[in-house]
């Protein structure tokens, strides 16, 4: 990846040719969106694009007019997904998974200098995108949730009490909850893959790639690790989840592969359905990368043919 292009002047500009470029998907995060700005971008945008859009709503942003629930219809038109995220902050543009606009500019016509006295924002266009930038996408859109009807009422009527007696509106943001994210396992089958994926996505295969955004989002490593600190950051994080420590507690005493996947099927339960295959792999999966993180600590033996894992003697 060369030297990244900043955008200062016509940012706007910059966004609607990002939007028109974009043949298979399209993905527009901010907080504030108002419909006439957006309007704009579809404008540009090819219908057979795919589209995510992720934005925060809150009555009182409704009520200042610097973000529109109209937008949620336009969405739909487009056959598009609509989510919301509580803490959203972030204003990415993304084109086709490869090139990217990145900066302080939300999707309103100051912002994106569509009125005469313009915002002074700033743009920096990435390609191809960095891993871990993927990485950051897939976790919003894991803690988002999907905009509906029901809310965008909410919402609204919020936003008029506010206008009317802003000391009696109650902020129908507190409605909204992240969604509920489910104890997290391993998806990448080969571990000794992530660094080189960390570092690029460019020459994964497309099952490879996602599970690789699936397994970095989670452990939301920083950019620009060597090898060593990147070890350090997974091996942090593989011991810090709560269901990975009482998984460690469980294989003090050796365990055949037949007890580890009942196990996990006993913890996720009804909650979250698995089937017996999908237990196999996902445990196969957390063996190896224990297995390649923290040698030190784990073990694998085949007698008679079968695996048994467990922390090593004295561990």
């Amino acid at each position: 990846m060369g030297d990244p292009r900043v955008v200062w002047n016509e940012v706007g500009s910059a966004v609607v040719s990002l939007m028109s470029s974009a043949r298979r998907h399209s993905v527009v995060i901010a907080p504030f969106i108002t419909g006439t700005a957006f309007g704009q971008l579809l404008e540009a945008l090819p219908f057979e694009a795919e589209l995510l859009v992720i934005t925060r709503w809150r009555a009182s942003d409704v009520a200042a007019g610097i973000s529109d629930t109209c937008i949620l219809d336009r969405v739909a038109e487009r056959s598009g997904r609509l989510l919301l995220h509580p803490s959203l902050h972030a204003k990415v543009y993304v084109a086709d998974k490869n090139r990217a606009l990145v900066g302080s500019a939300n999707v309103t016509n100051s912002a994106l200098g569509f009125t005469h006295d313009p915002n002074r924002e700033v743009l920096v266009e990435l390609e191809p995108l960095p891993s871990v930038l993927h990485a950051f996408i897939r976790r919003i859109e894991k803690e988002a949730v999907e905009a509906s009807e029901e809310f965008r009422r909410e919402i609204e009527e919020a936003a008029e009490r506010l206008r009317l007696s802003p000391r009696q509106a109650d902020d129908k943001q507190a409605c909204m909850h992240a969604g509920v994210i489910r104890e997290w396992y391993p998806t990448l089958r080969n571990p000794a893959r992530l660094y080189t994926l960390y570092q690029s996505l460019e020459d994964a295969a497309a099952d490879e790639r996602e599970a690789a955004i699936d397994d970095l989002a989670e452990i939301a490593i920083a950019d620009g690790l060597n090898e060593c600190d990147f070890r350090d950051a997974v091996v942090r994080h593989l011991t810090s989840c709560a269901h990975l420590i009482d998984f460690d507690d469980f294989v003090a005493l050796p365990r055949r592969f037949g007890e580890l996947t009942d196990w996990l099927k006993r913890r996720l339960g009804a909650s979250v359905p698995m089937s017996h295959e999908e237990a196999q792999r996902t445990i196969q999966t957390l063996m190896r990368w224990l297995l390649y993180f923290r040698p030190d600590r784990y073990v694998l033996a085949q007698p008679h043919y079968t695996e048994v894992f467990g922390r090593r003697k004295g561990l």
